[in-house]
């Protein structure tokens, strides 16, 4: 039998900020074991073991902000060492949780403080350094990544559902979940390539096919912040009849072919 939905009839909230929906039992428990740990919501995470995946969400959320307040007046400071050698490069994927390079190497480090957002599991994946866990690039890097994008606590931009505008320290692109893939033709399936969940399309080569997709099927608007937008929908095209003349053409085709069924549907009409 399809697993009945939750329809949720109340909501939690810390320091006036939405956490999440949840049931009214949910934020009847939320209350009263806040109340019982103090009020430290990464304390609640450590001492009682069930709760619902709502109820979970909503104190890892409220963990993290918490935890971000309490060091030096509410701000996190991107660490100047790493297990891999001295910082070169270091973007904050979600405060406490910092994306690394050094000259040679890097990867992802979790501070302690806010170790509660990640499941038991992950935080195996990991090692131990001076007030982080710490996650290999090479290795164990992905593990991290998948957690805050499934709980939204990565610092990527949604273009639309399942689908993620990402940045590291280094590089981007766009990666598009398994579950929407169905929303890009089959032309623009193949320039992309597969990794963990997602088909994933480089920044410098392959997105513009992505975003041109999502601007075609009016899935994504070019953001306010672009203030030429002709230009950059332009610059999208040159991008991708540079890099990927069969998807231009694979589109050229179908846009000419709904172009041709728009305009001999009145002919037909008007002969029945």
């Amino acid at each position: 039998m399809p697993r009945k939905r939750t329809s949720y009839d109340a909501a939690c909230y810390y320091d006036g900020k939405l956490l999440g929906r949840c049931t009214k039992a949910d934020s009847d428990a939320y209350t009263l074991l806040m109340n019982a740990c103090g009020g430290e919501a990464a304390r609640v995470l450590r001492e009682y073991a069930y709760f619902s995946p709502e109820l979970k969400a909503i104190l890892e959320k409220a963990a993290l902000m918490q935890a971000d307040r309490s060091r030096t007046g509410g701000m996190f400071h991107a660490p100047k060492s790493s297990p891999w050698g001295e910082v070169q490069n270091c973007e904050t994927l979600c405060p406490g949780v910092f994306l690394v390079s050094t000259a040679s190497h890097g990867g992802t480090m979790v501070a302690n403080e806010v170790a509660a957002v990640l499941s038991p599991a992950a935080k195996k994946c990991g090692f131990k350094d001076k007030g982080y866990i710490c996650y290999e690039e090479d290795a164990q890097e992905s593990v991290v990544l998948r957690e805050l994008l499934d709980k939204k606590l990565w610092n990527c931009e949604t273009l639309c559902p399942g689908v993620f505008l990402v940045s590291t320290a280094s590089h981007g692109g766009t990666m598009v979940a398994n579950e929407v893939a169905a929303v890009l033709s089959p032309a623009a399936k193949k320039c992309g390539f597969k990794d963990k969940g997602y088909i994933c399309y480089e920044e410098d080569a392959q997105e513009s096919v992505v975003l041109r997709e999502l601007l075609d099927k009016k899935l994504w608007k070019i953001p306010d912040r672009i203030k030429d937008k002709g230009q950059f929908e332009e610059k999208l095209n040159q991008s991708i009849r540079q890099y990927h003349p069969e998807y231009w053409r694979a589109r050229q085709s179908g846009r000419e072919a709904a172009e041709a069924a728009r305009s001999t549907a009145p002919a037909k009409e008007a002969a029945r």
